[in-house]
């Protein structure tokens, strides 16, 4: 069930409508830092990206996803000259390329993740003000 403000927020396009997830974050005022890493100035930016994106996809608007999954399924749907030719090219199903491609689906396998040429990464860093 919506919340009247969810609602209210549901019947207009948020302003960064049509971009792309680090324009979005640009336009918010975070920022990327030169070890890859997404910084934002307080939560409440972080809530209003949130809440632009939900708004987005429930006016029923495509939230273009910048992630290295999507981009590489394009370059090779591209390379290709189709899905389900990138799909033979890799070995991965049709469908799961699609459902990838489309953020239906999310985390798989490293052996997927090697057919597209890529590889999972885990960052750790130590939380501010935590001793010991």
């Amino acid at each position: 069930m919506m919340t009247d403000r969810a609602q209210i927020l549901a019947k207009f396009p948020s302003p960064t409508a049509g971009l792309g997830l680090l324009d979005r974050i640009e336009f918010v005022g975070g920022r990327l830092t030169d070890s890859g890493l997404v910084e934002f100035g307080s939560l409440m930016v972080v809530d209003m990206l949130m809440l632009a994106a939900i708004r987005d996809r429930l006016l029923g608007q495509q939230v273009h996803d910048t992630s290295p999954i999507v981009e590489r399924i394009e370059l090779l749907e591209k390379r290709h000259g189709s899905l389900r030719a990138a799909a033979r090219a890799t070995g991965i199903e049709t469908s799961y390329l699609f459902r990838l491609k489309n953020s239906e689906k999310l985390n798989p396998s490293n052996e997927v993740l090697a057919a597209l040429g890529l590889e999972r990464v885990t960052y750790y860093r130590r939380r501010e003000g935590s001793e010991g």
